[in-house]
């Protein structure tokens, strides 16, 4: 029985490590995602249907639509020109500002 709660509390400690805090890897950013909702009051700002993210050439970095970035492993974020990205779980929230206008989407 001590075997079994030993077994437990190693587990345990291990999904608490693993899972703790929000930061995150460029593992973690990699993937094709699809748009969930977005919502924008400027007519010229289209979000894309599906949103695809991979390695960068460099470490620590990754692309999305041909740019690279490296992202903030902290807060699994990355900024870029007023215009930001957070990764949460499976889920990429994009914040696009520009002109007064702030357009928000959701990728799962």
């Amino acid at each position: 029985m001590k075997v079994l709660n030993f077994l437990f509390a190693l587990c345990l400690v291990s999904f608490l490590a693993s899972c703790g805090g929000d930061s995150c890897e460029v593992a973690d950013w990699v993937g094709t995602y699809t748009l969930d909702s977005s919502e924008c009051t400027d007519p010229d700002i289209e979000f894309s249907q599906t949103l695809t993210i991979g390695t960068g050439s460099t470490e620590g970095t990754i692309t999305v639509d041909g740019l690279e970035f490296t992202p903030n492993t902290e807060n699994c974020t990355i900024s870029f020109l007023g215009d930001s990205a957070k990764l949460d779980g499976g889920e990429i929230k994009l914040t696009v500002a520009g002109d007064g206008t702030t357009c928000t989407a959701t990728y799962k």
